[in-house]
This record gives C-alpha cells, structure tokens and sequence, in this order.
C-alpha cells in the first residue's frame, strides 16, 4: 500500500523514481530498559533484512554498542601504553638519581668535612633531584601545547569535537601525572640524602 501511495504521489508531482526504486524512511524511538532497547533493536534489524532484500536500518543502541567496542579498545590501549610509559620514565630516573647517589657520596662526605651542614646538603639534593624530575615534566607540558591543534583535529576525525572536554581530560592527566612526579620526586630526594649522609 505505501509503494501504491508513493507512486501516485510521484507520479502526480511528474517525477520518476531512481534506478533504485522508491526509498521509504520510518523513524521510531523507543523506551524501556536499555538492554531491551538493545535486544529489541537488534532483532528489529535482523527482521527487516531478513524481510526487505535491500534495506538499512540505523539503530542508536546497535550504533552506541559498536562505538564503545571501537572506541574503548583505542581508550585501553592509550591507558595501558601512557602508564607503561610514565612508569618507565619514572623507574630510569629514579635509579639513576640513585646511582648517581652512590657516586657523589664521597663528594658529599668531604664537603660535611669542611663544614657544610646537613640542612645545606639536603637543599642542594633538592635542587638537583628538582631539576632532573621536573625539567621532562615541563617540557612534556610545552609539547603538549605545541600538538594541541593536530590533536584536535585527529579527535575531529573520530567525531569527538567537544575541545574544551578535551582541554579538561588534558589537564586532569597532566595534574595526574606532575603529582607522580612529585611522588617520585619526593621519595628519590628522601633516598638519596640517605645514601650521600651515611
């Protein structure tokens, strides 16, 4: 009946249809429990294939399920690569700041000899352990905003456009990942001062 009233509408109005006949569009929403959604939409497709030999049928469910399996292994292994990364880093500079520890322990033993005071040798450990920790820290910062707009436009291509959602999942990684270093930071310092007083 619908190809009957589509062909006289078509045909009264003097046009003709494509080498690919008629196209009909029917949109619907539906409620209820969104596993239900997902079961009813699924098989709602399945029937309309099954029924109509050349059909598409669009489901926000179906679609949504076929984005988070897209997208969510993309996010795991951006998490999974970023913190094995971060520890690695971590880890190099940790034991090479205490490495070098060992080697500047008889410096620092002469240095206590001609009188520099513990609180001196612990600022001085300080500044040191500060600057190697925290120079990658702000140079990952600046190139962060140097690959701002390429990241942007590579998130454009996965549909995400929402850049200040972006800017703020940045900066909360980046606050993250200072207060790493600051953990580490702290920590190395600590053993550091007790390798270089013993």
């Amino acid at each position: 009946k619908n190809e009957e009233a589509g062909d006289r509408i078509f045909r009264a109005s003097g046009m003709e249809p494509d080498a690919y006949g008629w196209n009909f569009q029917w949109n619907c929403d539906i409620d209820g429990k969104k596993d239900d959604c997902v079961d009813f939409s699924y098989a709602f497709i399945d029937r309309v294939h099954n029924e109509v030999s050349s059909s598409y049928v669009v489901s926000m469910y179906t679609s949504l399920s076929g984005w988070y399996m897209s997208y969510g292994g993309i996010l795991f292994i951006g998490i999974f690569l970023g913190i094995l990364f971060i520890m690695a880093a971590v880890l190099i500079i940790y034991y090479k700041q205490i490495s070098e520890g060992y080697d500047d322990k008889e410096r620092f033993a002469v240095l206590q000899k001609v009188g520099m005071r513990p609180e001196e040798i612990r600022a001085s450990i300080r500044s040191q352990v500060w600057t190697v920790f925290f120079l990658p820290l702000l140079t990952a910062g600046i190139h962060l905003c140097a690959a701002f707009p390429m990241i942007s436009r590579l998130l454009a291509l996965m549909n995400l456009t929402n850049t200040w959602l972006y800017v703020g999942c940045t900066l909360v990684c980046y606050l993250i990942f200072a207060a790493g270093y600051l953990f580490i930071y702290l920590l190395t310092a600590k053993t550091y001062y007790r390798i270089v007083s013993k």
